[in-house]
């Protein structure tokens, strides 16, 4: 289910996660998950995290946004966690990127991007990157998960 998504990720060496505004422990656990997965098993290529800020989720590691120009997305992978329309997702430059994707687990409502997974029968996004680790036997090294 997963494959166009490695496929961007291993076609570009930058790659820009983006997630919902006011972001839930969903879209965060989700977003900072997959730089995680992507830092451990693709060392090379450069991640960030960008969004609105997590308010009272800040106590989660990683819940800190990154702060990038607009030019980064030149040559980037944009992917979106867990937002259903286009106009939920926090910090809208993910269409200036090279290519696009979202991946979601809500009803679907439109189509937004370049790669579309959007599968209901998952609880949360997080399930669907845990899923994704899963399918790809991608790995956290020891360091990211204590």
């Amino acid at each position: 289910m997963f494959e166009s998504i490695i496929e961007g990720i291993k076609s570009f060496d930058c790659i820009i996660l983006h997630r919902h505004e006011s972001p839930d422990g969903d879209a965060l656990g989700s977003q900072i998950g997959l730089r995680e997965l992507i830092r451990d098993n693709f060392p090379s290529k450069t991640v960030y995290t960008v969004g609105d800020a997590a308010k009272r989720y800040s106590f989660m590691d990683g819940s800190v946004m990154d702060e990038i120009p607009d030019d980064v997305y030149k040559n980037a992978f944009a992917i979106v966690l867990d937002s259903a329309t286009n106009e939920l997702v926090s910090d809208k430059r993910f269409c200036l990127a090279a290519k696009t994707a979202r991946i979601d687990h809500h009803i679907w409502c439109e189509t937004f991007t370049d790669i579309e997974i959007v599968d209901t029968s998952f609880e949360s996004c997080a399930g669907m990157i845990a899923e994704l680790a899963r399918e790809q036997k991608l790995r956290l090294s020891k360091k990211s998960a204590a």
